[in-house]
């Protein structure tokens, strides 16, 4: 990033004359400033020539500050256009009611499917929406179990009886 310049008062003086009066002309300037602060010709038209400079940026910060100004008020547009959250749900909520409304010189009551419609549309905005169903089969292998001992295979065999 290159350094700003620093103006002296005598470069932004000549440069408030030149912004003032456009219609002078170099020469009319030089005169002017030369017995004005009794410089030499070479001195008054170094500061013109960062005078030119100085009124360049100027115009250049006056454009970026419109620009920047017309873009806050688009903005402001947009954002005024634009239906809160509040104000979607509130028309929604009038269609689901069957509220008519005057439209020109028409009244409209919402029909069946509007409110429908409106219904699925406030549901998905809440949250009501039910999850998908889907079915899960879960395949488990069976084991075998191998029991040696007489005691514990009477006892496995009473507990299947009593639990048929």
């Amino acid at each position: 990033m290159t350094a700003k310049p620093t103006y002296s008062k005598k470069v932004i003086e000549i440069a408030n004359y030149m912004f003032a009066y456009p219609e002078q002309n170099r020469e009319a300037v030089l005169a002017y400033y030369g017995a004005k602060w009794r410089k030499g010709r070479r001195t008054i038209e170094r500061y013109y020539q960062q005078a030119k400079e100085y009124n360049i940026s100027r115009i250049q910060r006056q454009e970026k500050s419109k620009d920047e100004l017309l873009v806050a008020e688009a903005k402001e547009a947009v954002k005024k256009d634009i239906a809160t959250r509040d104000e979607a749900l509130t028309a929604v909520t009038r269609i689901m009611r069957g509220v008519a409304r005057k439209v020109g010189d028409e009244i409209i009551v919402p029909s069946d499917n509007d409110i429908i419609k409106a219904a699925t549309w406030f549901a998905d905005i809440n949250g009501w929406k039910a999850p998908a169903k889907s079915d899960i089969n879960i395949t488990r292998p069976i084991l075998k179990i191998e029991v040696t001992d007489n005691d514990t295979v009477n006892t496995l065999e009473n507990i299947k009886t009593k639990l048929q």
